[in-house]
């Protein structure tokens, strides 16, 4: 079942490593990868490196399927193939020919979270984020004056929080763009929300971003939500109407 979304243009799955037997040990699931992706995932050495790209190729796929058998093209995982491109933004193929979508991966602790969006010159950002204690440092290096200042301004119990969602918004917009981390993080700007209630949906989070980063004929969306212990982000930039 795909995990709710905020806009009828994006789909989510969120996944853990519970969600197939072995993916907690390191152990890809019968009927995941296809030959050239067990050639890949034979040369990573760090247990946790194995898992976390053994569980979001679980996650993009069964996310992909979904869509597929929405569409009547039903397709078993090991004959869609998660490959990336040469600035390591991932794309799907089926069939030798590279799926008409735009494709976000992201993971956090025992969990990964996906998007894809369809949609003609549209792009997906997904991050999943653990809440945890993070140190002020960590907002001083990356986060803009503005972002700061309102953090600070902000109840000490909020803090953990607030510098998870802010981090987390910036990945997902720098993943829309495809290029993550090469871009300096305070050329990002979130709005801290006013209401950070732990109730489980959607809310829209308000994204800025240096001008030149987006094209003038694009508009950026992103959302927000706390689901348990993490916090998502999903963005989304599309052509703008009209």
């Amino acid at each position: 079942m795909l995990f709710p979304s905020p806009h009828p243009d994006i789909l989510c799955l969120l996944q853990s490593l519970d969600a197939a037997p072995g993916l907690a040990d390191d152990l890809a699931p019968a009927g995941l990868l296809a030959s050239e992706e067990r050639e890949r995932y034979a040369t990573f050495r760090a247990p946790k490196r194995r898992r976390d790209w053994l569980l979001g190729r679980w996650t993009a796929k069964q996310l992909a399927r979904q869509y597929l058998d929405a569409r009547g093209a039903q397709r078993h995982a090991d004959e869609i193939l998660v490959r990336a491109d040469g600035d390591g933004s991932p794309y799907l193929s089926l069939d030798g020919a590279r799926l008409p979508v735009s494709l976000s991966i992201s993971h956090s602790g025992r969990y990964s979270f996906c998007a894809l969006t369809d949609q003609p010159g549209a792009a997906a950002g997904a991050d999943v984020e653990m809440i945890e204690p993070r140190p002020l440092s960590l907002a001083e290096q990356f986060f803009a004056a503005q972002e700061l200042a309102a953090l600070l301004a902000r109840p000490q119990a909020e803090r953990d929080l607030l510098i998870t969602l802010v981090w987390s918004a910036k990945e997902a917009f720098l993943k829309c763009i495809k290029e993550g981390l090469r871009v300096d993080t305070r050329a990002v700007t979130v709005a801290l929300p006013e209401q950070t209630a732990a109730a489980e949906v959607w809310r829209p989070l308000a994204v800025t971003a240096r001008a030149g980063l987006v094209h003038a004929d694009l508009r950026y969306q992103c959302w927000w939500r706390r689901e348990g212990g993490m916090v998502l982000t999903l963005g989304l930039l599309l052509e703008k109407k009209g």
